[in-house]
């Protein structure tokens, strides 16, 4: 349990160092000039030291919500296995489990902006809205077309499955869902900047 509970640690403490290495990859693809991979940390030393400001028009749900963004995703990461270890993920989550809690995150992020009853609010609500409406559809055919070849919705034994068996006909269909996760991660929010 120990060994999870660091394991969690180490990946909140490289999230703003995945976060720039996107975003160097993102201005590189625009030709760019990058920013450093460790731009992520000085964002968010200057947002630690920043004030609160909170709206006077804001409910009680401005409070809670940030707690609400951030446990579905720690509960994604309890769901992981830890590196270096040949445990597999909890056999009852699927691949939709874990989308589901990505999507129920990013709602309380939209409710936050909502909350505020402000135009800059309403703004990054809806294209919170918009990138979830183009990114999670994809995503999820990627996670259905993976499952239909691996035969089971599980991700513990989809992977045990296609690590044993993997069908080599199917090459084609697992190189058009590496793009199509590709372009899910990266295209929407690059098409934002052009």
């Amino acid at each position: 349990m120990i060994y999870t509970l660091v394991h969690i640690a180490i990946m909140v403490a490289l999230a703003p160092l995945f976060l720039g290495l996107i975003k160097t990859i993102k201005m590189w693809l625009l030709f760019k000039k990058p920013l450093s991979p460790l731009q992520g940390y000085n964002n968010l030393a200057k947002l630690v030291r920043k004030e609160v400001v909170i709206s006077q028009e804001a409910s009680q749900i401005t409070h809670i919500a940030p707690y609400l963004v951030l446990a579905p995703l720690l509960i994604v990461l309890l769901f992981l296995p830890p590196i270096g270890t040949k445990e597999w993920y909890i056999g009852f989550v699927d691949a939709f489990t874990l989308t589901g809690a990505l999507a129920l995150s990013t709602f309380f992020l939209m409710l936050i902006g909502l909350d505020s009853a402000s135009a800059f609010g309403g703004i990054g609500s809806s294209r919170e809205a918009f990138i979830s409406a183009l990114v999670e559809p994809g995503m999820i055919l990627v996670i259905f077309a993976l499952s239909l070849i691996a035969q089971n919705l599980g991700i513990a034994e989809a992977a045990i499955h296609l690590n044993a068996h993997f069908p080599t006909r199917h090459l084609a269909s697992y190189t058009f869902a590496a793009i199509a996760f590709f372009l899910s991660c990266f295209w929407p929010k690059t098409a934002l900047f052009l």
